[in-house]
């Protein structure tokens, strides 16, 4: 009987615990994560937007959002970034919001946690690339694009502001030029160290090994003592007009 009961008490534990992780799953990836207030989408665009923020979400072990609105009440673009992921992902997350104001022209990106690390000096290149798509009336292909670039985790994400296509095919055709001129260096030098010298003319004819001495040097290992990263104390945005 107590065999019984237990058995029925661990059935029912699993159960449970399934339970939890398959309803927690659940509720990331159909969490809503664009609030077109502003109506700038079709049902259409806001859908595909919606499984593109949800399939970065999931890669990226991040949360993000995309906010509209008409005009500002009470607050300011920042504000309202804020406040959204605040109110849909907590306090300590990871992540980024893409907010926007019709009437007063306003544009804002906010990143948080491990996402901030990653495009902390990339902040107003961001809003940048998607502000010129605004501008232009490309309201889904902004929303796409701050999807892409909020998700670039790579070398290139991090540094390509720094490395401008001028540099970059500057840096190419020096290089180029540089392994021409070790080529032609090579065909006309035909002289080395072989050239002077002669065949059987060296004999080695004693060899000694000499142990001088052992240095040991001891070097103290600090600790490092800082806790979890969390995405509260780290965030940063970039506001402008579009």
């Amino acid at each position: 009987m107590l065999y019984k009961l237990n058995k029925i008490q661990t059935v029912l534990i699993t159960a449970i615990f399934f339970f939890c992780v398959t309803f927690d799953l659940f509720a990331v990836t159909d969490k809503k994560r664009i609030f077109d207030d502003a109506n700038l989408l079709s049902s259409t665009e806001q859908t595909l937007i919606q499984d593109e923020l949800k399939r970065i979400s999931v890669e990226c072990d991040a949360e993000f959002f995309i906010v509209t609105r008409k005009q500002l009440e009470n607050q300011n673009i920042e504000q309202l970034a804020r406040s959204i992921f605040r109110e849909n992902a907590g306090s300590n997350g990871s992540g980024a919001v893409l907010a926007i104001s019709m009437r007063e022209r306003d544009i804002n990106y906010t990143a948080f946690g491990s996402v901030f690390d990653r495009h902390r000096k990339r902040l107003d290149r961001i809003r940048e690339q998607i502000g010129t798509k605004m501008t232009s009336q490309n309201y889904y292909d902004a929303f796409m694009l701050f999807a892409k670039l909020s998700s670039s985790f790579g070398f290139w994400a991090n540094y390509q502001e720094f490395m401008p296509m001028g540099f970059m095919v500057s840096a190419v055709l020096t290089f180029i030029t540089v392994i021409i001129l070790i080529f032609i260096h090579k065909g006309i030098n035909t002289v080395d160290s072989k050239t002077y010298a002669v065949l059987g003319s060296f004999k080695l004819t004693n060899a000694i090994d000499k142990y001088l001495r052992t240095s040991t040097t001891k070097t103290r290992i600090s600790k490092s003592s800082s806790g979890g990263s969390g995405g509260g104390s780290r965030s940063g945005s970039s506001s402008g007009k579009f």
